[in-house]
């Protein structure tokens, strides 16, 4: 599990990977470490720019499960903007062999508040790069984000991942074959979110839309 510290000014520093609760004073000291800072990086904004524990227990977790300190910039940049349009994170992970699979699943808040009853679930590719080129294309020719690489990553997932979500891999995999599946890519580099359009008579690609 990540650790999060909040600051003395409030700010939040999340450590991918590490278990222990370091003092206020340890945690500086980290922070002050080359050989260690790296290791280190700090969320924009305060702790309640994070919503509740539940949502910020999600974030950190996802976190943890990055590689990279570029792929956790990443992540922690497709949280704050699919925050902004209304959607939550998803505290799942829909990976397999490893680090193949979907990025990040969100959806819209539902309940007496909500005001729609069913929520929107929305996979998202969370990438440091500026571009959309930052996206891959897989071996079969389908960019990460299209209709096709949706469906075949859920396929997948239900069939070598180990199981703990499969209830919601279906449900979504029903989605993405009603086109009822949103699709963004998160691009950190150039402080950017965009929608990923299906292109009917191409499932392999998409058409993106910048969401302002």
């Amino acid at each position: 599990m990540a650790v999060a510290r909040a600051r003395a000014d409030g700010r939040l520093v999340v450590e991918p990977g590490m278990t222990q609760i370091y003092t206020p004073a340890d945690f500086q000291r980290r922070l002050e470490n080359p050989a260690l800072s790296d290791t280190l990086f700090e969320l924009p904004g305060k702790l309640e720019d994070y919503g509740p524990e539940p949502q910020r227990q999600a974030l950190l977790n996802m976190v943890n499960r990055a590689q990279t300190h570029e792929e956790a910039q990443g992540i922690v940049h497709a949280f704050q903007q699919m925050k902004r349009i209304g959607y939550q994170l998803e505290n799942v992970s829909l990976h397999y062999r490893g680090n193949q699979g979907l990025d990040l699943i969100f959806r819209t808040a539902s309940g007496e508040l909500a005001l729609v009853t069913t929520p929107t679930y929305a996979a998202v590719e969370a990438k440091h790069g500026k571009g959309l080129e930052s996206l891959a294309v897989d071996t079969t020719g389908n960019m990460q984000g299209s209709l096709n690489y949706n469906q075949k990553r859920l396929e997948s997932y239900l069939k070598e991942g180990d199981g703990s979500h499969k209830q919601l891999a279906k449900q979504l995999l029903d989605l993405q074959e009603d086109k009822k599946l949103e699709s963004y890519a998160a691009l950190k580099g150039s402080q950017s979110l965009w929608r990923l359009i299906p292109v009917s008579e191409n499932p392999c690609k998409f058409s993106p839309i910048k969401i302002k």
